[in-house]
């Protein structure tokens, strides 16, 4: 058995600020996946996000073993005076097909060029917001607009395009470059039974997700249940926490999203180096 190792999401959590998450990043606050902005963009636009990625170098040959997904829907308002804090309360999905009317995540595992697009960062880039790529877990932009700067990229956004073009370049891994449901879900005890997949470089393996946020305003969201009928078997999850949420204005939406690719090389020999 080679060494083994897992790529995941991590990001910078606007509920956190004035907190810490651990002891190593007290700045800039992070917590598990990528939050989701709940603006909705134009022209039906859709959130890019890189969730997971690994560079190979030339004539290097790795072992994909597994991976993971994770979509959270999600609510937030105000908590004990003027925000921040928020109050978010967070739902992990567990229906594998479950999505908005109006609103679904696409996940894409591909073997992508090592460079596709320019690498060039920008002033405009915010932690894990990153113009047209990144070499870990970011939302992706082509461009942006905020009503005022906050260091949040999930704050103030008034407009979003994704970048562009890059799909083009990318090759399937396994049969997974446009899924559209969970398949493996983030609390599967053998993710690392997934997959049996190995790729030559050079070349970068990436787990993307593309989100259509949903519109809490939209009346075809709404769903009447019988009175009585939101613990009963047959009502999913998802739906019970979309109707108890109800009477909270600001509405459900996809709150946070995260994925995870485990790795597993093949162990390399090492010249002993003989100690004085």
């Amino acid at each position: 058995m080679g060494r083994r190792f897992e790529v995941a999401s991590i990001g910078v959590d606007e509920a956190l600020q004035g907190f810490s998450a651990d002891p190593f990043d007290a700045f800039t606050p992070s917590a598990t996946g990528l939050r989701v902005p709940s603006l909705i963009p134009a022209n039906g636009g859709r959130y890019l996000f890189l969730l997971a990625t690994r560079q190979v170098n030339a004539k290097d040959r790795v072992h994909l073993r597994g991976w993971r997904q994770l979509v959270k829907i999600g609510i937030s308002s105000p908590g004990g005076g003027a925000p921040p804090p928020s109050r978010p309360v967070e739902l992990a999905v567990t229906t594998p097909d479950f999505r908005f009317p109006d609103g679904n995540v696409s996940w894409h595992l591909v073997r992508e060029p090592m460079y596709t697009v320019d690498q060039t960062r920008k002033n405009t880039d915010l932690p894990n917001f990153m113009y047209q790529t990144a070499d870990q877990a970011a939302l992706l932009y082509q461009s942006y607009t905020q009503s005022a700067p906050t260091g949040y990229y999930m704050l103030n956004l008034t407009s979003y395009v994704p970048p562009t073009g890059m799909q083009g370049s990318w090759e399937p891994i396994g049969g997974l470059g446009n899924v559209h449901e969970i398949r493996a879900p983030w609390t599967n005890t053998d993710g690392w039974n997934t997959l049996d997949e190995r790729v030559t470089g050079p070349c970068r393996i990436s787990l993307y997700a593309s989100v259509l946020q949903t519109n809490p305003l939209n009346a075809a969201r709404a769903v009447t249940f019988p009175v009585g009928s939101l613990t009963s078997e047959g009502i999913p999850p998802e739906e019970s926490f979309i109707a108890n949420m109800a009477g909270i204005e600001t509405g459900v939406v996809y709150w946070r999203v995260a994925g995870a690719l485990m790795f597993e090389d093949e162990d390399k020999m090492v010249e002993a180096v003989e100690c004085p």
